[in-house]
């Protein structure tokens, strides 16, 4: 639970009533005498009232360390520099053999390669990523340039160029994110 501090001479408000006063005495750590009128007091629990920032010098002296202030701050997520996906298709195995009715044509491997590719590229957004990296494969290059038409119509994809052949070797491609 969230508690307000008040201290003597803090500018105040009431929760269920149009009226401001002047803190005059913390009594206890939940009860507070609040002066509302010259020379008229009142004590009232402290969850009854809220800090007055109607002034523009006390906003800005006291924003800084409200308990409000400090709980809504979030740290920011730093950027990661890349993710990588391979795209190399593995069709389900039992037994030793792959199952008949996993045995797909091209086409629809393709349409897989390419789910899993949609679905890391969220992920790297989602991320904060500045990269994907895509690993493909060399092969006959057509899952490359299918990647890479899928890629260039979308608008988070900032350029496209080829991954470091000393880590990924020549069947990968680095997909910059905007």
């Amino acid at each position: 639970m969230l508690r307000r501090v008040f201290k003597a001479g803090d500018k105040v408000r009431f929760l269920d009533a149009a009226q401001s006063g002047l803190v005059v005495k913390v009594i206890s750590s939940y009860k507070i005498e609040v002066e509302i009128e010259k020379g008229f007091t009142v004590i009232v629990s402290e969850k009854e009232l809220v800090r007055d920032y109607s002034s523009s010098d006390d906003f800005s002296k006291n924003i800084a360390t409200h308990p409000l202030y400090l709980q809504k701050t979030k740290p920011v997520k730093k950027k990661i520099d890349s993710i990588a996906v391979d795209l190399h298709y593995t069709p389900p195995k039992g037994k030793n053999e792959i199952l008949p009715i996993f045995k797909l044509n091209n086409s629809e491997i393709i349409d897989i390669q390419l789910n899993k590719l949609s679905t890391a590229l969220a992920k790297a957004l989602a991320e904060g990523a500045r990269a994907l990296i895509v690993i493909h494969g060399v092969g006959q290059g057509t899952l490359k340039a299918k990647v890479h038409e899928f890629l260039k119509s979308n608008r988070h994809v900032r350029a496209i160029e080829e991954a470091d052949r000393k880590r990924y070797g020549t069947g990968a491609s680095r997909i910059v994110l905007a």
